[in-house]
């Protein structure tokens, strides 16, 4: 009897230890919310799976969410179950990208892995996010490329450089910028006076103060007409010329460089998942690619859609919506 007793007793003992730990699992991927001074997590459905305990949270990459704990320490939280994986301990963390994350220690960069080991020692002066297998860092006051086993690929000798996007990169030399390829042969020579990284293969660059885009073969495809502009994302980017006042006004543009949503916006942002944000009045809302309106500007900034869901702001307080303009989590603060 004393036996069984006992036996009965680890049992609800073991029972009672994993209906303390239990919490929501996550439907879906989670999203940070902020509940007055203090972030926390809900899933896709708004239900909240991580108490607002955190100074600040990021967004989930490769399954692991960024938090700041008391204002100052950087950790990890894993996305499937809303755990800490990494102990809130950098001074400054980045996300995960192909499962290596920028980490600060002391006043060096060095690279951890997922279980938090670090495994390219803190040595570097900067450092941007692996991308296409390389990552740009700064050591001695040039940039180059390094592996994932922290090896040179490019040895540092840039003034500035970008992470590798479609199998280049931009890098300054000098005052000028220019594109290398994976072996770091400059690809396209530097004579821009500023560049962006390659989306949907073409490129913004800035020549004589005017923008344009290029190809990969450092060819223009839109020749430098624009004031300003933003990246081509699924065939479209936004640019912007000015009207007869000198206010800068915004639209659409296609490959060949034709304006195929009217310039008439005060902002515009790349499409995502087959909607942009558009400001109009102060205000933000949202267009579909035919340039028809989705949602009529009412928010102070909207995140590009990932997955169906867009980040929304008003104020200080941050909500999700879904593809119908409706809330998942009403905006708070």
């Amino acid at each position: 009897m004393r036996i069984f007793s006992w036996f009965a007793f680890s049992i609800l003992f073991s029972t009672l230890l994993l209906s303390c730990d239990a919490r929501p699992k996550p439907n879906g991927k989670l999203l940070p919310i902020r509940l007055g001074d203090r972030f926390g997590f809900i899933d896709e459905t708004g239900q909240k799976i991580v108490e607002p305990i955190y100074t600040d949270a990021g967004d989930v990459c490769e399954g692991l969410a960024l938090v700041i704990e008391n204002g100052e320490k950087f950790g990890f939280i894993d996305a499937s179950t809303g755990r800490e994986v990494i102990k809130p301990q950098f001074l400054s963390a980045w996300n995960f990208s192909e499962n290596l994350a920028q980490v600060r220690i002391g006043k060096n960069i060095g690279y951890l892995d997922k279980t938090g080991d670090i495994v390219i020692s803190a040595r570097f002066e900067d450092g941007l996010r692996f991308s296409e297998g390389l990552a740009a860092v700064k050591e001695g006051g040039k940039w180059g490329y390094i592996t994932p086993l922290g090896l040179y690929a490019i040895k540092p000798q840039f003034d500035m450089a970008w992470s590798f996007s479609q199998g280049l990169a931009w890098v300054k030399i000098g005052n000028q910028f220019g594109y290398i390829d994976k072996t770091g042969t400059l690809v396209i020579s530097p004579r821009f006076d500023l560049a962006r990284e390659f989306s949907d293969s073409l490129a913004a660059v800035n020549l004589n103060g005017k923008w344009g885009f290029i190809n990969p073969d450092g060819t223009f495809r839109i020749p430098p007409t624009f004031e300003q502009c933003g990246s081509f994302s699924e065939g479209l980017a936004p640019v912007a010329l000015k009207d007869s006042s000198g206010a800068l006004k915004w639209g659409y543009a296609n490959k060949s460089g034709k304006i195929v949503i009217p310039i008439e916006f005060e902002g515009a942002r790349e499409f995502s998942e087959g909607y942009a944000a558009v400001k109009k009045q102060g205000k933000w809302g949202l267009i579909d690619k035919g340039g028809n309106e989705i949602l009529a500007p009412r928010f102070d900034h909207i995140e590009p859609f990932k997955d169906g869901i867009a980040r929304v702001h008003e104020g200080r307080r941050i909500g999700y919506i879904n593809r119908a303009g409706k809330f998942i989590w009403e905006p708070t603060s």
